[in-house]
């Protein structure tokens, strides 16, 4: 199993918000380290970008969650993009709640509900 099938794999039984965020940007790396070694981009390139994957397979995730919701189940996930053209997740929980994660915030990645 490639890198790229794991992380798709992990992104299909993810139920919590944690573990779909950190399969999806396992996802994202993946599919970066593919689109670089296609291009044959330079070995040190590729090896960060290696380093980022194992870090998101690891469950390391650098965002900024004033709510608590990482752990929350959902039900439903939804791609939009705002106003600005910046796309932006929203999940629907278990108990019907809202929560948004903004992966390319101006001060970084956070959730809020």
């Amino acid at each position: 199993m490639t890198c790229n099938e794991a992380a798709l794999a992990a992104l299909a039984k993810a139920t919590t918000i944690k573990g779909y965020l950190q399969a999806h940007h396992a996802k994202l790396h993946a599919e970066r380290i593919g689109n670089l070694e296609a291009m044959s981009a330079p070995s040190f390139v590729i090896e960060r970008e290696q380093q980022l994957l194992d870090a998101a397979l690891d469950g390391e995730l650098n965002i900024s969650d004033k709510c608590d919701c990482l752990a929350h189940t959902f039900v439903a996930v939804d791609w939009a993009r705002g106003n600005g053209g910046k796309p932006f997740a929203t999940f629907t929980t278990d108990n019907g709640d809202t929560v948004r994660y903004f992966p390319l915030a101006k001060h970084g990645r956070f959730l809020t509900s």
